[in-house]
């Protein structure tokens, strides 16, 4: 984890000077955690040739699929006809929870009229990232202004900061603030509360994942970037996910575990590490997206289809409004596809594809999902 830290510390110094003075401030009263970091040396110095595969399978789930059209009617929040908020990128607001000041980072378009329910994308930071710097990474203010969305980027807490995965909101601090921040934003502004979608990267991928087990009520489908997982045994109902990761991402690695040792802070006497070959059927996350299709109630069998030459979209038949995708960046890196920030910082986090922009496919997928009534 260490050396983990290490990766976002690096994306803070790049970032300065795009930083404000308070930006990202994190709480200093828990010590990090600890978690193994594996380093693997199987040699392998260039992304790994990889090849569209069969089909493999899971055990279905028995979970009912909700009746989800795109087209139903939209369900106004409490602030549609009396919410006086104007057009803002990136304004920063306090919320307290629980006793503790937290804040987070608004986008709200120029199509806002206080009268017309909104679509609300929440936007999850990775480790150590912080909101200010992830605003760069996902670059969500523009699409939010092109495709008439309102966004926010909630900040962790703790030093390095980060969030609380677990889904029980009674025992979670940051699944309360989120709650809290859906319900103020559903006050303040002019909501669409059946199309709220959560997304985030590495850190806030997982995040985003908890969000599916403990908000299925509130959110309408998920899309975790370089980190989905499954952190519950069973869904509520079944949720929409739109997940991406990289094969040759040196932090997550696509086939499992964290190695970080070629990073800013790894041990200068150690060996170059290598990455692993590439097992495009293989546990990690590929098993991760076989599990979520499980529990989403979808077919054993998946489709592999190509979006471009270095990325494959895994479709699983899925009952109406459970639909799992599997966004699969060959020789991609712990990025954010599409990024000029991303792209930048490649000694880093490795390769980011130009291939499409995950934050343009994201809400394509998105906008197909409401909440069931």
């Amino acid at each position: 984890m260490k050396r983990l830290v290490s990766v976002f510390a690096a994306l803070s110094v790049l970032a300065a000077s795009a930083c404000t003075d308070d930006d990202d401030e994190p709480s200093t009263t828990a010590a990090p955690t600890t978690v193994t970091v594996s380093a693997t040396t199987v040699p392998a110095t260039t992304a790994p040739t990889t090849t569209v595969v069969p089909p493999t399978t899971a055990a279905p789930s028995t979970l009912p699929s909700p009746t989800n059209p795109a087209d139903a009617a939209p369900r106004p929040s409490a602030g549609c006809g009396t919410s006086p908020a104007s057009a803002v990128e990136w304004q920063r607001n306090e919320l307290s929870v629980r006793g503790a000041e937290r804040w987070y980072l608004l986008t709200v378009p120029e199509s806002h009229d206080g009268e017309t329910p909104m679509p609300l994308v929440l936007d999850f930071h990775g480790f150590s990232e912080g909101a200010q710097i992830h605003t760069m990474m996902s670059e969500m203010a523009p699409a939010a202004a092109q495709r008439g969305f309102v966004v926010a980027l909630p900040n962790g807490t703790q030093e390095p900061v980060r969030w609380d995965t677990g889904v029980d909101p009674a025992a979670n601090d940051d699944l309360a603030y989120v709650i809290e921040l859906l319900d103020r934003l559903e006050r303040d502004l002019c909501i669409d509360t059946s199309r709220v979608y959560a997304t985030g990267l590495s850190n806030g991928a997982f995040m985003s994942s908890a969000i599916a087990c403990a908000l299925p009520d509130r959110v309408a489908a998920v899309a975790p970037v370089a980190g989905a997982t499954v952190a519950c045994e069973t869904l509520d109902r079944p949720m929409p996910v739109y997940a991406i990761h990289g094969t040759v991402d040196p932090i997550l690695l696509f086939n499992g575990g964290v190695d970080a040792s070629r990073l800013p802070g790894g041990d200068a006497q150690a060996p170059p590490n290598t990455l692993p070959p590439v097992d495009l059927t293989g546990p990690g996350y590929p098993q991760a997206m076989v599990d979520w299709a499980a529990r989403n109630g979808c077919d054993e069998s998946y489709e592999d289809r190509r979006m471009a030459e270095d990325v494959i979209r895994r479709v699983w038949d899925c009952p109406a409004g459970a639909d799992t995708e599997f966004v699969i960046v060959e020789g991609g890196g712990h990025s954010w596809p599409g990024s000029e920030f991303s792209s930048q910082i490649e000694s880093i986090i490795g390769p980011t594809t130009e291939s499409f922009a995950a934050t343009d496919t994201m809400w394509d997928f998105f906008e197909r999902f409401t909440v069931p009534e």
